[in-house]
């Protein structure tokens, strides 16, 4: 009973080595090649050079797909009149992928990029030039090249600062994928995956700290008229469900950002902990329950001082209990609004039709 298995195992055992020789000898043997035919083409897309560490052509590590592995990937700011730049990427792990048939075929184009262990250092200057601008149109005419479907990231954290406004942003992402075609056209893309707001800075201190969300988002860029835009959004943030856009728009030489953001319905105790630090800690003693509608709408220019926070809440059934007097309110409904300029000090607080009720009465009125 055990001697047709044992050889069954035997064989399946013997398959698979040979398998797996198979794939590293024709790996050795299109290696040079690959390198040469896809490193030029991803060169022929980037305005600057791209140091990296090692290079080899793996058949095994991303199978089904051939993967050119990328070590310890290092790409530098882009930014003219700069002496030492500093670094905009680097990947410990950065994959480009074709299918294994292609090898064949002669025909070597990156139709998945992964990377690993990614950090991208995004940046403006004081004049509100970014350091990012490495990436330029294929000029070549040469055949492969990159016809992206999808690119995914692991671990994953994207900083953002502006010395124009000193605003910087912090975030991390466990598992981030973006699907769709990446043309020198329209580019209509999915993205998916978790997000972790470390901190939101401004000139006068923290905006928000500390926030998890899962987004899920629709994009479009690269058209006609060179805006960026998130056309359908989905974003969780602690139980809080909101649905987002997004458009960032040239004017003239900065460009103007539009972002809008909004649920209904929503546990008030939750939207309370998601609001900015101005609002939130001053609230913090306090236990909260209820239901409320959210808009939130940040928009102004990049460049300069940057863009402002509104947000606007209508509160219905609300309670407040103080946690170490025990002192209560309910019955809580009303409108608020504020706005949150760049520097992250809370203006223009309005509140109207108030209402509340606690032990020794009632509250009614505007503020």
């Amino acid at each position: 009973m055990f001697r047709p298995l044992r050889k069954l195992l035997l064989v399946l055992g013997t398959l698979f080595v040979l398998l797996l020789t198979g794939l590293a000898l024709i790996g050795h043997f299109y290696e040079d090649e690959v390198k040469a035919r896809l490193l030029g083409a991803l060169n022929a897309h980037l305005n600057g050079p791209v140091e990296v560490g090692q290079i080899e052509l793996t058949l095994i590590r991303r199978f089904p797909q051939a993967s050119l592995h990328l070590h310890d990937v290092l790409a530098r700011e882009a930014l003219p009149d700069q002496v030492f730049p500093d670094t905009l990427l680097h990947a410990e792990d950065l994959y480009l992928e074709f299918g294994l048939l292609d090898l064949f075929r002669g025909d070597y184009v990156v139709r998945e990029v992964h990377g690993s262990h990614v950090r991208l250092h995004a940046a403006r200057d004081a004049e509100g030039r970014p350091n990012w601008m490495l990436w330029r149109s294929d000029t070549t005419g040469s055949s492969g090249g990159l016809d992206l479907a999808r690119v995914s990231m692991q671990d994953l954290t994207v900083r953002y600062r502006d010395a124009g406004n000193a605003l910087e942003v912090l975030t991390h992402s466990d598992e981030l994928a973006l699907r769709g075609r990446f043309t020198d056209a329209l580019n209509e893309l999915a993205l998916e995956g978790d997000l972790h707001l470390t901190h939101w800075t401004g000139a006068d201190g923290p905006v928000l700290t500390d926030r998890d969300a899962r987004v899920r988002l629709q994009l479009a860029f690269g058209g006609e008229d060179g805006a960026f835009r998130i056309t359908e959004g989905e974003v969780l943030s602690g139980g809080v469900p909101l649905a987002l856009t997004l458009d960032v728009l040239p004017e003239g030489e900065a460009d103007r950002l539009d972002l809008r953001a909004n649920g209904l319905g929503l546990d008030l105790g939750r939207v309370v902990a998601l609001l900015p630090d101005a609002v939130r800690k001053p609230l913090a003693s306090y236990g909260m329950d209820g239901e409320a509608d959210l808009a939130l709408h940040y928009h102004g220019l990049v460049q300069g001082e940057g863009p402002m926070l509104s947000v606007g809440m209508q509160v219905r059934e609300g309670r407040m209990k103080e946690r170490s007097t025990g002192i209560t309110f309910d019955h809580i409904g009303g409108d608020i609004s504020f706005d949150l300029p760049p520097s992250g000090k809370l203006e223009r607080l309005v509140v109207k039709g108030l209402t509340a009720r606690s032990t020794g009465g009632s509250v009614q009125g505007d503020l």
